[in-house]
């Protein structure tokens, strides 16, 4: 599997985090910054660049404000239930996101 990081730690709001995660998975310039499209690549796939399986770590999220590490970690979470939900019924369900504190 293969494993790609991104770091937060100049993130300052929900748009850097689109930019950096759409980036690493070589997602259209066309995709849509919002968790539905994410699912929607991610989850049913055939539409990034870098396809499943892999793992995402997204490091240095102890660098983000309390209000944006909370909308992250939301918006991750929402990606991983519906992996878990639907990812069953899916071509490419084989893939991971873990949130590390850790500052590099």
């Amino acid at each position: 599997m293969k494993t790609i990081i991104v770091s937060a730690r100049d993130w300052v709001s929900l748009s850097d985090f689109y930019k950096a995660i759409l980036g690493a998975l070589e997602a259209p310039e066309w995709h849509g910054h919002n968790v539905n499209a994410l699912i929607d690549s991610i989850v049913y796939g055939n539409i990034n660049g870098l396809e499943p399986p892999f793992r995402l770590d997204i490091i240095d999220m102890s660098a983000l404000s309390s209000s944006l590490k909370t909308a992250v970690t939301t918006e991750v979470g929402y990606v991983l239930q519906a992996r878990d939900e639907y990812g069953p019924f899916c071509e490419t369900p084989d893939f991971d996101i873990l949130l590390h504190d850790r500052v590099q």
